[in-house]
């Protein structure tokens, strides 16, 4: 270990003892990761240990810097893991930033662009418009009259960020290994997962594809903009992107109110569709992080905290929301012990049973529901069954708990349920899309094909096996030819009521969805389904009673 390591390692043990966290170095025994002896600062503020052991944690990371600061609020995201006042104090963890001193940001710019910086730009403002623990961002006018924003890297921030992780991991290490809470948190998996967000958040290469992939996404809105990034002057550790105008939410004042209930649309049309159809969504929508333009215009900046979903994992969002918002807690309470990584659910009646309880919240008009009491009531119970949810599904939790508290500030009559409902219609109608349908049924054919084409290898496996002993049949059926007759006509019956439940269920839903073209505002299709499923059944109802009659002539 070398000797900065060491002296680091120095320097947390010496600020968790003066935040009161002594049993917690005795625990996981990270003194025994010292392989010299720095200075260790026994000093505790007594002040300190008056406060809460949650709101310690937090002013010991904000002390520890940059890396700390970010895991605390990426903690502060993991209701499954800790208790509901860790979440909420984390959640306030900051790192006041001031401008580097002395920085020669020419110099830097000169050094990543391998050109002196006046070659390129024709001005960059040296005082920074925005700080951050990681970068700060400067005004520049390049030689061809564009103006830009520079996102420069602090110096020397990697180097610390990728110490500290080493740390962690360590640290993280000694925990699993000597204390049987700690390894249950699993703190190797999580700095694993911390690393590898923190790596992307230094990785300016990173977010630059991120803002590429955002702007070809709402290049044709008129609600939606965001800045174009100069690819070829862009390097891991300076971003160029397009300047953009406008007024950070905070502070914008609407000139009227139907132009304020435009740009909430706007808004919230905008990340439904992020979440629900595009999967690639602004995972981090604080105020600072969006402008209002004319005409109610969104305009998104910082791109390096972005949320991604899979096709099957908005596929599970979409069926958890609908299963929400019809209050059917035993399908809630399945889906959610389904897609769980891990769980203490021994008994799914007394689970359902708990969600029941926060469905109750659902009776009542949506628009009287608040978003952020819901969820904090669903994550205490996750919580109390130790279910660990995919990472996916807090991102999109919580960035529509912000949504909702920015939505508040703008208009206290606001409630982002009520953008719910046509939201709601279009999963319905995705899910019985045929274009979505064919996909599914092309895959299944395709995966059916690659059965068939491994089925003489499989063959030649099985005949391996039997040669070597390892695999025997010995199956002999007598006079059991009445029973398979049996067992097909019920197959028949089966199958044509499968058929029967899935015309009404689809039925339904285009009458539900109200899908064109409509008489009298009845779906044409809807109603063809409804007298189908009715003369299939009556002809399912005439063959039972046709096949008793027969059973008992014989």
């Amino acid at each position: 270990m070398t000797t900065s390591k060491n002296q680091r390692i120095g320097q947390i043990i010496s600020i968790l003892i003066k935040y009161g966290f002594e049993d917690f170095i005795a625990h996981s025994r990270i003194k025994e990761l010292i392989v010299a002896t720095p200075i260790i600062k026994k000093t505790v503020d007594q002040e300190a240990l008056t406060l809460t052991r949650a709101k310690r944690v937090r002013l010991t990371a904000e002390e520890l810097g940059p890396t700390f600061v970010k895991l605390a609020q990426i903690m502060s995201n993991r209701p499954d893991l800790l208790p509901e006042d860790w979440v909420t104090e984390l959640a306030k963890c900051q790192k006041d930033s001031t401008p580097v001193p002395n920085w020669d940001i020419k110099a830097f710019i000169s050094q990543n662009l391998k050109k002196p910086c006046d070659q390129v730009f024709r001005y960059v403002n040296p005082v920074p418009i925005a700080c951050g623990s990681i970068a700060q961002a400067h005004h520049a006018i390049h030689q061809d009259g564009t103006e830009m924003v520079l996102k420069l890297q602090r110096p020397n921030i990697r180097k610390t960020i990728e110490a500290d992780l080493d740390i962690l991991t360590l640290i993280a290490g000694q925990m699993e290994k000597n204390t049987e809470l700690f390894s249950s948190l699993k703190p190797l998996t999580l700095i694993e997962s911390f690393r590898k967000h923190m790596r992307e958040e230094l990785d300016f290469l990173h977010e630059s594809r991120n803002i590429q992939a955002f702007y070809q996404q709402h290049k044709d809105s008129s609600k939606v903009v965001s800045p174009k990034v100069y690819k070829t002057l862009t390097t891991p550790t300076l971003l160029a992107m397009e300047k953009m105008e406008g007024t950070h939410i905070d502070l914008w004042v609407a000139e009227d109110e139907q132009q304020k209930q435009r740009m909430i649309k706007n808004m919230i049309d905008s990340f439904f569709t992020q979440i629900i159809e595009n999967g690639f969504f602004h995972a981090d929508p604080h105020a600072g992080n969006i402008m209002i333009q004319e005409h109610a215009v969104i305009c998104f900046l910082d791109f390096g905290n972005m949320g991604r979903l899979t096709q099957l994992q908005r596929d599970v969002l979409s069926r958890l929301l609908f299963q929400f918002l019809q209050k059917d807690s035993r399908r809630v309470a399945k889906t959610v012990r389904s897609i769980a990584i891990s769980h203490e659910i021994h008994n799914i009646q007394d689970f359902e049973q708990d969600c029941e309880s926060i469905l109750f919240q659902l009776e009542g008009e949506l628009s009287d529901l608040k978003i952020a009491v819901f969820v904090k009531d669903f994550t205490r119970i996750i919580y109390k069954y130790r279910v660990q949810l995919p990472p996916f599904l807090h991102a999109v939790f919580r960035t529509i708990i912000i949504l909702e508290g920015m939505g508040h500030k703008i208009d206290p009559h606001f409630h982002v349920t009520d953008q719910l409902k046509p939201y709601l219609r279009k999963i319905i109608v995705n899910q019985v899309n045929f274009e979505n349908i064919t996909k599914d049924g092309i895959s299944n054919i395709l995966y059916g094909l690659q059965m068939l084409k491994n089925l003489p290898e499989d063959i030649a496996d099985l005949v391996e096996s039997a040669k070597a002993g390892d695999f025997k049949v010995d199956v002999q059926l007598h006079g059991l030819e009445s029973f398979r007759k049996t067992i097909d006509s019920a197959a028949n019956s089966v199958s044509l009521a499968i058929i029967i439940a899935a015309i009404i269920i689809g039925s339904s839903v285009i009458v539900f969805a109200q899908i064109p073209p409509l008489i009298y505002d009845i779906p044409i299709l809807g109603f063809i389904g409804f007298f189908l499923s009715s003369v299939l059944g009556f002809y399912m109802v005439l063959n039972i009673l046709r096949r008793d009659k027969k059973q008992k002539d014989k």
